[in-house]
């Protein structure tokens, strides 16, 4: 009743503040936590929150990292931001309030437990996928650990292509089941955390870890004392990748103060808030681009088709014409290609996709929903050409090797 309260004041009004949208934004974020509890819509809110956080942050305090902190506040386009913001809010407070979502990824994850799908591992398959695991994050990673840790050396692969990373957390993912009791997968999770984080890669291994953070919540009653235990771990978790991103950036004199003065101002999320801010920009200069990125989406299905050198849509638009560290916000893609129409209708799509895949509780979707939950800094701040190369080919093909002995039906 407050949100509609406020909502109704808002339209009346016409001219919504700053301040206002802001406290909005944080309202709905927080009902929208509380509603949908531990679910794919819980990350994405706080994901895309902490982003516009990292925005608002800079706006009050003057205090940012990157290229945000140099960002004149008269070219800081906060009331847009609060407003596109405020859409994907109130979007996600819908699918977490008026549908079944939070219940189909329940009923997902209590028909697929760990203790039975451990029994479909076969000996074949589990060396096959520590193999794989072991491998790819070599060839992703092809130096000695701690010995280079530059931009430009961190993305110098053995072999090409650019889905080594997804390749080898798949696998990973399709082991989860075992980790418990085989020393074989503990030793190669043991590796692949170790040789990824020694190389500066923190995106994935957060991921992997807040899946795993994810899956103890859904498998336990939320009380005090377990909310406080998983903030506790949260935060160390923080702290730990705060520390690898700033020695990866060559800073040497690190303090803990410094580390926390990294809650909100991020370097990551700072970079993709500034993302969004000339997203925002360039909607204002330039035409938008008319579905062109959906289908810069589709020609990244087939690897052959792949502009070369671009990494994602970013590069082509707001790269030829702002300094650009990167990455694609949730919310730039909708906005470079069909303005607020796009922000609206876009996300939408995309949890619709989601909610009716999750519809009918099948084996297959089980593992492609846990990618979701690891992957979901990937395509929150990087844009979704990052993981449809492996929604389209890598969990398939894991998934017909692993289903070949699977004998077992559940129920």
């Amino acid at each position: 009743m407050s949100i509609v309260i406020i909502l109704a004041l808002l339209i009346i009004t016409q001219a919504p503040t700053v301040n206002v949208l802001i406290i909005l934004n944080c309202l709905i974020g927080i009902v929208t936590v509380l509603s949908a509890k531990v679910s794919l819509l819980s990350l994405w809110s706080l994901v895309s929150n902490y982003t516009y956080l990292n925005v608002v942050h800079y706006y009050f305090a003057s205090n940012g990292y990157g290229l945000l902190a140099l960002t004149d506040k008269s070219s800081l386009h906060i009331l847009e931001m609060s407003k596109y913001s405020l859409i994907l809010n109130l979007s996600l407070l819908f699918w977490s309030m008026f549908t079944m979502f939070s219940s189909r990824e329940d009923d997902l994850l209590k028909t697929y437990s760990f203790e039975a799908l451990e029994k479909n591992n076969s000996r074949q398959f589990i060396n096959f996928a520590c193999l794989v695991a072991i491998a790819c994050s070599i060839i992703e990673f092809p130096r000695l650990p701690f010995t280079s840790v530059s931009s430009a050396a961190r993305f110098a692969t053995l072999l090409p292509g650019t889905g080594w990373n997804h390749l080898a957390l798949i696998a990973m993912l399709f082991l989860l089941p075992s980790l418990k009791h085989s020393k074989q997968v503990k030793w190669t999770y043991i590796f692949v955390i170790f040789w990824f984080l020694s190389h500066g890669e923190r995106v994935d291994m957060i991921g992997f870890l807040i899946l795993l953070l994810f899956l103890y919540l859904k498998n336990h009653k939320i009380t005090i004392s377990t909310l406080i235990k998983s903030i506790v771990v949260a935060l160390i978790i923080f702290l730990v990748f705060s520390y690898i991103g700033e020695r990866r950036g060559g800073a040497d004199n690190i303090t803990l103060g410094s580390l926390f003065e990294k809650l909100f101002k991020q370097n990551t999320a700072s970079d993709v808030g500034y993302v969004f801010n000339i997203s925002c920009d360039y909607i204002k200069k330039y035409p938008l681009t008319h579905g062109k990125l959906l289908i810069f989406y589709l020609e990244q299905i087939i690897p052959d088709l792949a502009i070369p050198s671009v990494q994602n849509c970013g590069d082509i638009f707001l790269g030829a014409r702002y300094a650009y560290p990167g990455g694609a916000y949730i919310l730039t893609e909708p906005l470079l290609d069909f303005g607020v129409l796009g922000v609206l209708i876009i996300p939408n799509v995309y949890l619709g996709l989601i909610y009716m895949f999750l519809k009918n509780k099948r084996q297959y979707k089980f593992y492609v929903y846990i990618f979701l939950v690891a992957t979901v800094l990937r395509y929150v701040w990087y844009g979704m050409e990052y993981i449809e190369t492996a929604l389209v080919w890598f969990i398939p093909f894991f998934y017909y090797l692993y289903h070949k002995r699977v004998k077992v039906k559940f129920s």
